[in-house]
């Protein structure tokens, strides 16, 4: 779209960006994977790999609503997993449900938990996978466009959700845990939430 209105150098340089938000995404996921997979005891030159032709092969397919299916099983193991990790922390009764506060602190949870739910190359992805799954639907484009809506609607809340069960499970675990090592990830969480907790979150990254 851009290319179509403006000139190639400029298409250039506001993709760049985007580009390197993306990058820098890729590598915190795969770092999850990486620390999830050594929780599991799956090495990483397994892992990693296997991961990333899956997700090579899902782009190059364009088999989205295959790979759907699949990945909402995936997705709903990942949603019980913490949370049941949730459960296994303890919610402390008698406790205040909304809160809001000024201070930094506060400020860059929110920030975190927005960016961690709203990845800006989602946008482009739905919108191809959208394009991809609904083209030979036999209905309208209004209606295809309003069922896009509903699934945007859903993602976003079981992604808040899914947000919300992970702060809970996690919170306690002391600022000197390096998230990277996954033998203190699962020491912290051990003592958390029990001998089964690191188990659990290694199967939600």
């Amino acid at each position: 779209l851009i290319r179509g209105k403006f000139s190639t150098s400029l298409a250039l340089l506001s993709s760049m960006p985007m580009f390197g938000v993306d990058v820098f995404t890729y590598v915190v996921e795969y770092s999850g994977i990486a620390v999830g997979s050594l929780i599991l005891g799956i090495p990483i030159y397994i892992s990693l790999p296997s991961f990333f032709l899956i997700h090579l092969a899902i782009i190059l397919t364009k088999k989205y609503t295959k790979a759907e299916k699949i990945l909402l099983g995936i997705s709903f193991i990942l949603m019980i997993s913490f949370i049941i990790q949730a459960g296994l922390r303890g919610i402390v009764p008698n406790q205040q449900i909304f809160y809001f506060s000024s201070s930094p602190s506060f400020i860059f949870l929110v920030a975190a938990n927005i960016g961690a739910v709203i990845m800006p190359f989602m946008l482009f992805y739905q919108a191809s996978a959208t394009a991809y799954k609904y083209i030979d639907a036999n209905s309208s484009s209004e209606v295809k466009v309003r069922w896009s809506s509903y699934e945007t609607i859903i993602g976003a809340i079981v992604s808040e959700a899914l947000m919300v069960a992970i702060e809970l499970a996690t919170t306690g675990i002391s600022k000197s845990v390096d998230p990277l090592n996954y033998e203190q990830v699962s020491q912290a969480l051990s003592i958390i939430s029990g001998n089964l907790s690191p188990y659990i979150f290694g199967i939600g990254l």
